[in-house]
């Protein structure tokens, strides 16, 4: 296998502690290997490795993560499943520097290493485990929307966050919405960040659905990303809206999909994954207690992502 390493990736200014460590990490040490195979010409090889994308994960994971993960192996654990199900990576090793001068030495070096052929964690986190599917429904869409991406160093790409919702009366919701999670975390630029737990919807005069709810970081514009999601949802024959985009340097928050404010399928389960969460300067808690269908939704699993895959 033609492979290319990617060695000594690390975030800047990474001064969380952990689990009662009572200094600041001194270094997160990052190595990729990614299979350059099927490449035909340097330009390819280029196209294959998305360092932003590379880049953005694991300081996402460092940044969101580090001051809620328990232990220094669990956010290790973390950072390897984020990078390990992006496209063509098939190695990725770890390691976190901890100063522990109360320990009677400069620092204790934690680490990691994960490859494709191997699973050493036992516990892997549900957003890697749903991108490890094999989705062959959506290629066309997926090709089409990897055509156009940026240059990097030029132009430094600006992520934004989204919420996308699934409602599907299907007897294989669940499959499709996992095929649908693998479709869009797949995507150069985007990774699924946040997967809400499974809904029953109950329906008077339709049939029964299930709904969920996942968060998205993005560097597509408001456009591009509905009209991937259009594509994904004709593909799987399931309903998926994005409903909010927020701008993090507009400072912005764009309702795409109105109607979610008053659909308790879709509010649920946001709620779930963002405790916190508004949409259009008024609460979810808010928007789900005044909604018409409230009573009609309940959790079925909060462990679906994880089925059979």
């Amino acid at each position: 296998m033609d492979t290319i390493s990617i060695k000594g990736i690390r975030p800047l200014n990474s001064t969380s502690s952990i689990d009662g460590f009572p200094s600041i990490f001194g270094v997160l040490h990052v190595d990729v290997q990614v299979s350059v195979s099927h490449a035909q010409s340097v330009q390819e090889v280029n196209n294959i490795v998305d360092y932003q994308q590379l880049i953005h994960r694991v300081r996402y994971v460092v940044e969101q993560r580090c001051n809620q993960v328990r232990i220094v192996e669990e956010l290790l654990q973390e950072v390897c499943e984020a990078i390990l199900h992006m496209p063509d990576v098939y190695s990725i090793h770890a390691d976190i520097h901890v100063r522990q001068e109360n320990m009677g030495v400069d620092e204790v070096v934690f680490s990691a290493t994960r490859d494709n052929e191997s699973d050493v964690f036992s516990e892997p986190n549900k957003a890697s485990l749903a991108a490890a599917e094999a989705s062959t429904h959506v290629k066309a869409g997926v090709q089409q929307h990897n055509q156009h991406e940026d240059d990097i160093l030029d132009n430094p790409l600006v992520f934004k966050h989204a919420i996308i919702s699934l409602i599907s009366n299907r007897q294989d919701s669940e499959h499709a919405f996992r095929s649908a999670i693998v479709s869009l975390d797949t995507i150069k630029g985007n990774q699924v960040v946040g997967i809400s737990p499974l809904y029953h919807v109950t329906n008077m005069s339709t049939r029964d659905e299930e709904s969920a709810v996942i968060s998205l970081s993005t560097s597509m514009t408001d456009s591009e990303l509905v009209d991937l999601v259009e594509d994904i949802s004709q593909d799987l024959g399931v309903e998926m809206h994005v409903v909010q985009m927020n701008d993090p340097v507009a400072q912005r928050s764009t309702v795409l999909y109105p109607h979610a404010m008053q659909t308790a399928a879709i509010l649920a389960p946001w709620l779930d994954i963002e405790a916190d969460a508004s949409c259009n300067n008024d609460p979810v808690s808010y928007l789900l207690a005044m909604a018409p269908d409230a009573n009609n939704v309940g959790v079925l699993t909060d462990s679906w992502i994880l089925g059979e895959i």
